[in-house]
């Protein structure tokens, strides 16, 4: 059987414009979700709601629900396995 080259340099570069079309959207969702973080990170209300939500349509959903931290927050390392234990106290 030939191989048509010209068939499969088309493909290929068909191929290259879906690659670049989903690596935009791809970078576009990273920046919404980042945005989002920003935005709701400290409004748990509103995510508890979101997860309540959420279990409405799927009761078999499983996620994390915020207590009383913003999702996005962050500590510092400790500096021995003693002092980690000590800290989750």
């Amino acid at each position: 059987m030939p191989i048509n080259y010209q068939e499969i340099y088309t493909q290929i570069k068909e191929v290259g414009k879906g690659a670049k079309e989903r690596k935009q959207k791809k970078e576009d969702a990273q920046k919404l979700a980042q945005e989002l973080l920003e935005r709701h990170s400290s409004d748990l209300d509103f995510l508890r709601s979101k997860v309540d939500s959420a279990k409405q349509a799927d009761a078999n959903i499983r996620c994390a629900v915020p207590l009383d931290e913003a999702l996005a927050s962050h500590y510092p390392t400790p500096d021995s396995v003693i002092q980690a234990h000590t800290h989750r106290r």
